[in-house]
Order: structure tokens, then C-alpha cells, then sequence
């Protein structure tokens, strides 16, 4: 082989490795480009999806509000407010013959309430005490519950007067489809439970101990239902004899004591809390055991 091809030979090739690795260079760039570019385009489509479908949904729940009333709902509507407002009337003067006279003149029989009130869950009860998780009762929520004082007045019904409030938002001659559906989800207002308060004293921590707190009365059920209270029973609920409760200790650790054991900063406040707390549970108890059936006048 002649210098001359030789050289030419040498030149081919180093022109070889070089086109070969600017491809290879190249694609090393341009492929994770592109699969970046891509998942970026996939995104953007996903997104462009999922708002496309969330305004879809938002139209067609526009186009069923404004929807006009067919003529069995129209007759539905007036059928349920005319009811409706009737009934509340009619709860409404029957509450106002409630007072503390009515009430202390109410003898219980013998007989169990109609109306049931589940006991607190031991377990739960615990937990709602040292920590105020949950509630003292499952049954919060389902009545109404009035402590009231010795020299205060009865308090307003708090569901009765929620339910007359949601009455007196629909307009009925509007016959709007809003104001269908905000009637049918009205509910009957909830039981009322009233403690008249003859005797109180609040649980109190006293260095190294704690008086226990008390409540003592006379306890109703009344019911909007039937215009009337059903039920009625007294009631002396006092502080339990042995009260953990949980706080955060001075390296923020959670720790559970007796009420009036240790001294730690944080400890007091959540033992008084705790105190509060078990006497609202013994309440509860107090009031799903001895309540009894009055006769309806």
C-alpha cells in the first residue's frame, strides 16, 4: 500500500469515528429529550382530560339545578311545604306551653322511657376523658342537650329553631329546583333533653387531690314529634372516684396519670379538663338509666 493510500485509508476512518460518535453524542441528547418532551405532553393531555371532564360534570349539575320542576314536583314541593309549615307551627305552640312549672309538675311512672338513650361505651368514654377523643356519648349529636341553671330560663330548642330557620329560606313560588332539594333533606327536630340544675359544683383540683364536681336535678325528654315530654327522671351525677387524663409532659411526651398525682407544669389544665369531661359522661349515663315514662297529657 502506497504512503499516499495509506494516509487517505487513515483519514477515512478517523471521518467514521467521528460521524459514529456525533450519532451516538446525538442520541444520548435527543432520546431523553424526547421521552421528557413526551411524559410532558402525556401530562398535559391528563390534565387537559380531567379539567375538560370537571367542567362537563359542572355543566350537567348546572343543567340539573336549573332545571325546571316537572309538574309531580311542583305538586311535591307544595305538598311538603304546606306540611311542613303547618307542623312547625303546630311544634311551635306546643313548645310554648313548656316552662318550669309544667315541667315540676310532670311525675315519672314506673315505666321505661319510650324513647332510647344508649349508655356511654366504657371504652370510649376512657379515651374521651384522659384525651377528649370522640365524644361522652354516642348519643351526642342525636339529642338536643340543655343544663340549665337555677335562675336562668329554658333555652330555645336549638334543632326546632334550626329547622324553622332552613323553612324560611325556601320560596316555595320561585319553584326553583334548589329549594325542592333543600326541603326534602329538612329533618324532624331533634329530642330535647333538659336538666333543670338544682345543685352544682364544678370538679376542682386541689394540690394533690381533687374535689369531685356534682350535678343535681330533675331531667326531661321532650319531644317535638308528639308536642309533649315523654319522659322524665332526677338526677345526682358526681365525679367518678378514679380519673386518668393524658397531657404532654416537659420533653413533649404524652403521659397518662391519675388526676391529682403528679405536679408537672402541663398536667393541671388537662386534669381539669378531664374532671369536666367525666362528670358531662356520667351525665350521659345517668340520663340513658333513669329515665322514665311520663303520662301525655
Amino acid at each position: 500500500m502506497e504512503a499516499d493510500e495509506f494516509e487517505g485509508h487513515i483519514a477515512r476512518s478517523k471521518r467514521r469515528r467521528t460521524i459514529v460518535l456525533v450519532v451516538v453524542i446525538g442520541a444520548l441528547i435527543t432520546v431523553p429529550t424526547g421521552m421528557l418532551w413526551w411524559s410532558h405532553h402525556q401530562e398535559v393531555a391528563r390534565h387537559d382530560a380531567d379539567e375538560a371532564r370537571a367542567k362537563a360534570a359542572i355543566a350537567r349539575d348546572e343543567a340539573e339545578r336549573t332545571r325546571p320542576l316537572t309538574a309531580e314536583e311542583t305538586t311535591e314541593l307544595d305538598t311538603i311545604a304546606d306540611a311542613m309549615g303547618r307542623g312547625l307551627t303546630k311544634m311551635r305552640t306546643a313548645w310554648s306551653t313548656i316552662d318550669r312549672a309544667t315541667l315540676g309538675s310532670l311525675a315519672p311512672t314506673d315505666h321505661p322511657c319510650s324513647v332510647k338513650i344508649a349508655a356511654p361505651d366504657p371504652a370510649a368514654a376512657e379515651r374521651y376523658v384522659q384525651k377528649g377523643a370522640g365524644d361522652a356519648s354516642p348519643e351526642v349529636g342525636a339529642f338536643d342537650l340543655a343544663i340549665v341553671e337555677p335562675a336562668a330560663a329554658i333555652l330555645e330548642p336549638p334543632s326546632l329553631v334550626a329547622t324553622e330557620t332552613s323553612y324560611r329560606r325556601i320560596d316555595v313560588k320561585q319553584r326553583k329546583r334548589a329549594d325542592l332539594e333543600a326541603i326534602r333533606a329538612i329533618g324532624l327536630p331533634k329530642p330535647y333533653l333538659i336538666v333543670l340544675v338544682e345543685q352544682r359544683a364544678a370538679p376542682t383540683v386541689v394540690g394533690n387531690f381533687y374535689e369531685p364536681g356534682r350535678i343535681s336535678g330533675r331531667a326531661y325528654l321532650y319531644s317535638h314529634a308528639q308536642g309533649a315530654v315523654l319522659c322524665a327522671s332526677t338526677v345526682d351525677v358526681r365525679s367518678s372516684s378514679t380519673i386518668s387524663t393524658e397531657f404532654l409532659s416537659d420533653k413533649s411526651v404524652a403521659k397518662t396519670v391519675a388526676v391529682g398525682i403528679g405536679s408537672e407544669p402541663n398536667e393541671r389544665p388537662a386534669a381539669i379538663a378531664s374532671l369536666d369531661r367525666d362528670l358531662e359522661v356520667e351525665l350521659w349515663r345517668a340520663l340513658a338509666t333513669s329515665l322514665r315514662a311520663v303520662p301525655v297529657r
